[in-house]
């Protein structure tokens, strides 16, 4: 081995962390970055982010919130995991379905309204799987349909909200009373609660995983062809845009920017189109299938 290409190899040897597990199938990225650095014996916030981020703010890394970053830093590097492994723990897929950009300001403004700016939990899940999931970020999703139990919002001990991130770093541990998540019971789901979290799992875990219908060239066509089906929906119904709107309680605006499959100058929230697929019992899930067999 040459000289260059041996000190490259020293570097990435030394950078590389000890232990360096995959992400878990749905895992969140501050899930997936708490778990990498507690089990390298990394506990600090800021030990976190110098490692991941060094050239960077320490709030940067919790700024991002599950969102994909502009950069993965030097993520790819100390876990020796490729971007594509990496960024299924954001909703980087999520957007690419939507035509949108995966910005995090952007993604942010998508999402807007949909998700929980704390951990929501179940603590089954937690025993089972010792990882927090993307999918509990979304609060349309009220409960663990694997477990048949209510997602928490808080501490069953202190009531405490509990931060996506926590300094020192934890895994399942109340930052506040230092019980333990997983010891809490969660309510019941009834039979029809349980039945639609299922339906709703499967919604969000198709949305955040990637396929080929993401592509830059694919993407706004199924978006446009998406709020085609839905306007036809409408349509067959003998609806105006003003009373489905008024049903929905969402603006008249967000209904044209759906059914008009609008990506620049005024476009829908991730939370319209579920609302509005909602209205004609579908899931999401549905509707990409449908425009998936229409557009083939």
């Amino acid at each position: 081995m040459n000289k260059p290409a041996q000190k490259v190899a020293e570097l990435y040897y030394f950078e590389l962390l000890p232990l360096h597990p995959q992400p878990q199938p749905l895992e969140s990225l501050t899930s997936y970055l708490s778990r990498l650095a507690i089990s390298n014996g990394f506990i600090s916030f800021a030990a976190l982010s110098e490692l991941v981020f060094p050239a960077q703010h320490q709030a940067s890394l919790y700024r991002f919130k599950d969102c994909p970053p502009l950069s993965l830093g030097k993520l790819p590097l100390i876990t020796s995991h490729p971007a594509t492994i990496l960024l299924p723990t954001t909703f980087y897929h999520l957007a690419r379905k939507f035509g949108r950009s995966v910005a995090t300001a952007q993604v942010t403004h998508f999402l807007d309204g949909s998700l929980a700016q704390h951990l929501r939990f179940c603590p089954r899940c937690l025993q089972d799987y010792n990882c927090y999931f993307l999918t509990w970020r979304f609060k349309a999703l009220r409960g663990c349909a694997e477990h048949g139990c209510h997602l928490l919002e808080q501490c069953g001990q202190c009531g405490q909200e509990i931060p996506l991130l926590t300094n020192p770093l934890s895994i399942g541990v109340c930052p506040g009373c230092k019980k333990a998540l997983k010891s809490v019971v969660s309510p019941a789901l009834s039979k029809r609660r349980r039945e639609a979290s299922l339906r709703q799992q499967r919604d969000l875990a198709y949305l955040l995983t990637p396929e080929p219908m993401e592509a830059n060239e694919v993407a706004p066509q199924v978006v446009k062809q998406l709020g085609r089906d839905l306007r036809q929906r409408r349509l067959s119904r003998s609806q105006s845009i003003r009373e489905v709107a008024k049903a929905l309680k969402l603006p008249s605006a967000q209904i044209v920017f759906i059914e008009q499959g609008r990506l620049k100058q005024g476009t829908a929230s991730f939370r319209a189109y579920q609302i509005y697929a909602n209205y004609f019992d579908l899931t999401l899930f549905d509707l990409f299938a449908m425009v998936r067999a229409e557009l083939v």
